[in-house]
């Protein structure tokens, strides 16, 4: 149960990133502290109003 719960998880990064351009990637991992993808895509989701209205 645990391995499919975690590849969802990763699918589901996976998925957001991928829709996501480097620059708005690289912008929001300088501004949090955690680098991970996971922590990235969280940050991306909790303000994605915020992050898609920027110009990059």
């Amino acid at each position: 149960m645990a391995g499919c719960i975690y590849s969802s998880r990763v699918e589901y990064n996976d998925d957001v990133l991928s829709g996501m351009s480097s620059d708005k990637y690289d912008f929001i991992r300088s501004r949090i502290n955690d680098s991970s993808r996971s922590a990235v895509v969280s940050e991306y989701m909790s303000n994605k109003q915020y992050y898609d209205s920027l110009d990059y």
